[in-house]
C-alpha cells in the first residue's frame, strides 16, 4: 500500500492543510481511508526570523497533537530543511530534509557546525587566439580589447547552467590564477582573457567553481556576483554535464545522461 505524507501549512502559503480545526479534523479522517497508510506529516519554514519560525514550530506541534489524541499517530514528523535543521536542533523531531548541506553549502548560522563543499565543476581549454587592441569579442561586441591580448575560449555556457549575467563579473582560474570572462556569455561557449596567464594551453583544466582556495569561486561568491542564491546555482547545473563522482581521492563513477 502506498505510505503517504501529509502537508499541513503554519504560514508558508504554498502547500498543505491550512492551520485550522477542520484541517485537523479532515487528516484524521485520511487515517480510515482504505490501502493508504498516512506515515508521516511536515511542514516547510518561511525562514523570515526566529520568531517567526518559532510560531510556525507551535502551530505545526499542536495540529499533530490535536491530530494524535485522536488515538493515531504519524511515525515521521518533520518541519525542518538544511538551514533550520542545523540552526535549531529542538525542531529536528525524527526526520529532516536536507537540501543544500548535502553538497556541503552553508546558509545556516551556526558556525560551529562546518560543511566542506562537495562539487567541482570543471573544464578544459579548447582554442585560444590573439586579438589586436580594438577587436571585439562574442555578441554585440560588448567587450572590446583595450591593447593586444590572449583569449581563450571554453566549451561551456547558460545551457550548462552558468549565469548568464556574469559577463564581465565572473571569472574562472587555470593555472591557479583568475581568467575574467569576457563578452556575452554563449549558449555552449565563453571566452576569457589569458593575457595575464601567457602559460595557458589548449587542454589546461578551468576551474569554473572550485572551493574558494586556489584563487577559484566557490558557489556563494558565484551566487552572489549573479544576485541569487547558492541553491540556483547548483539546480542551474544541466543534465548535459558529466557527474564525477570521487570517492577516497580516486574516480568512483561517471555519469553521463547524454551517452
Amino acid at each position: 500500500m502506498p505510505k503517504v505524507h501529509i502537508k499541513y501549512d503554519t504560514g508558508f502559503n504554498r502547500l498543505g492543510y491550512k492551520d485550522a480545526p477542520e484541517s485537523t479534523d479532515e487528516i484524521y479522517e485520511i487515517f480510515s481511508l482504505d490501502n493508504l497508510v498516512v506515515e508521516g506529516i511536515f511542514s516547510h519554514l518561511a525562514l523570515a526570523g526566529r520568531e517567526e519560525d518559532d510560531i510556525q514550530y507551535n502551530k505545526f506541534i499542536s495540529a499533530v497533537n490535536r491530530i494524535e489524541e485522536k488515538g493515531v499517530s504519524f511515525k515521521y514528523k518533520h518541519i525542518c530543511d538544511s538551514i533550520s535543521a542545523i540552526d535549531y536542533p529542538k525542531y529536528r523531531l525524527n526526520m529532516i530534509r536536507p537540501g543544500a548541506i548535502i553538497y556541503g553549502l552553508k546558509s545556516y548560522h551556526d558556525d560551529s557546525v562546518v560543511f566542506k563543499q562537495a562539487m567541482t565543476f570543471k573544464t578544459k581549454i579548447y582554442h585560444i587566439k590573439t586579438l589586436e587592441k580594438g577587436e571585439g569579442v562574442s555578441y554585440d561586441y560588448l567587450w572590446k580589447a583595450e591593447k593586444n591580448c590572449i583569449v581563450g575560449t571554453l566549451p561551456f555556457g547558460y545551457a550548462d547552467g552558468y549565469p548568464r549575467n556574469l559577463r564581465d563579473k565572473g571569472y574562472v582560474t587555470i593555472c591557479g590564477k583568475k581568467a575574467p570572462i569576457i563578452g556575452v556569455i554563449c549558449m555552449d561557449q565563453c571566452m576569457v582573457d589569458l593575457t595575464d596567464i601567457p602559460e595557458a594551453r589548449v587542454g589546461d583544466e578551468v576551474v569554473i567553481y572550485g572551493d574558494g582556495t586556489g584563487n577559484t569561486a566557490d558557489i556563494h561568491e558565484i551566487s552572489q556576483l549573479a544576485g541569487t542564491n547558492k541553491n540556483e546555482i547548483v539546480c542551474r547545473i544541466t543534465r548535459r554535464t558529466p557527474r564525477v563522482y570521487i570517492k577516497d581521492g580516486k574516480i568512483y563513477k561517471i555519469i553521463n545522461y547524454l551517452l
